[in-house]
């Protein structure tokens, strides 16, 4: 069985911030891979820590913050530095060779081996 973990402090919306974590258990071929969704943040009202499981489109939309996180807070690893976020990396346009001649361009030029 293998562990991995994606963490980051992401600011929320009320100008507040949380923590939060996605962990994956692979199990090789015993059975599929299983994710846990964590949020980490104090309720408002109490200040009391809670922690909330997530699924679903929350879970999603989290794992997308995780992995697109810039700047995490101080001692916490980025979540673009994980295996697990390979599917949500930004992948750069291939850059194609350009194959029209320049503007300058009057038929004068004389193709490779060929005698002047």
């Amino acid at each position: 069985m293998a562990l991995t973990q994606v963490y980051a402090a992401i600011p929320d919306a009320d100008g507040r911030g949380f923590v939060a974590a996605w962990r994956r258990l692979d199990y090789g071929r015993q059975k599929p891979p299983e994710d846990f969704i964590y949020r980490y943040d104090q309720d408002p009202f109490s200040h009391l820590d809670r922690i909330q499981q997530l699924s679903g489109k929350d879970a999603e939309a989290i794992k997308q913050q995780l992995c697109l996180a810039q700047d995490s807070g101080s001692g916490l690893a980025r979540g673009q530095d994980s295996p697990l976020c390979l599917p949500f990396a930004k992948r750069r346009p291939e850059r194609k060779p350009v194959t029209t001649p320049p503007a300058n361009n009057r038929g004068q030029s004389v193709p490779p081996g060929a005698r002047h």
